[in-house]
């Protein structure tokens, strides 16, 4: 089959059906935000784009970006922030907690074993808070730069959408401050919340998505990355 092995093959296509899946949960997740107060203050567009990648790696990751850039844009129209989902994806393999060396345990007598399984969970929230804060800056000027530049060609945007972060950056507007440090700051405030549930959140539901990979497999005690070596 195409030159692939049986094994590799079926590998090949629970990857794809993933990055389909994870792409149907980010619009799915979008429709219900879209439903809801939340609207206004976060945009929840890439937690399962971050689930994918914390999981499998850059390229699924970003396959699963690319396909719900395209759904969303058939959808409701031109998205034009796909370059802020695959630079997620990047920083997410490249800092991303190492697997823990030892299986986390809390219920033991053992104090050695909690011990270590203390400094692991401590270890995996540290390399997840920094990975939070880099994902919310770069977002922040990422975003803030294609705002920019839309608005310099003369794109506009939906009156309707993320009121608190437009509101803010009308503001800052009218105090005098230029339109793409406006920008950055006015998305920087929504995407410390938002990249918070996506980095986080993203590493829970990347759990199952490992699980899902080696289910049926014999003999496997860790999972594997479908793009070989893990980044960084």
């Amino acid at each position: 089959m195409l030159g692939l092995s049986r094994e590799r093959f079926a590998l090949l296509i629970k990857t794809l059906s993933i990055c389909v899946l994870a792409a149907a949960a980010n619009l799915l997740f979008i429709a219900h935000i879209g439903a809801s107060p939340l609207v206004l203050v976060l945009f929840q567009d890439t937690v399962f784009t971050a689930a994918v990648a914390f999981a499998l790696g850059p390229i699924p990751g970003i396959a699963a970006a690319a396909l719900t850039w395209a759904a969303y844009g058939v959808w409701l129209g031109f998205h034009p922030f796909l370059p802020v989902a695959v630079a997620e994806v990047l920083l997410i393999c490249r800092l991303k907690p190492a697997p823990p060396a030892e299986r986390i345990v809390f219920r033991t007598r053992d104090p050695i074993l909690r011990e270590r399984s203390m400094v692991s969970l401590v270890s995996v929230l540290a390399s997840l808070a920094l990975l939070y804060l880099a994902c919310a800056f770069s977002a922040s000027v990422l975003g803030g730069a294609i705002e920019s530049l839309r608005g310099i060609a003369g794109g506009a945007q939906n009156p309707d959408e993320f009121l608190y972060y437009t509101a803010i950056r009308i503001g800052l507007l009218q105090t005098g401050v230029s339109a793409l440090p406006a920008s950055i700051v006015s998305r920087l405030l929504v995407n410390m919340a938002d990249r918070f549930f996506v980095v986080f959140g993203g590493y829970l539901i990347s759990l199952g998505i490992k699980w899902a990979m080696n289910f049926g497999k014999k003999g496997t005690s860790a999972p594997r990355e479908t793009t070989g070596a893990r980044a960084g």
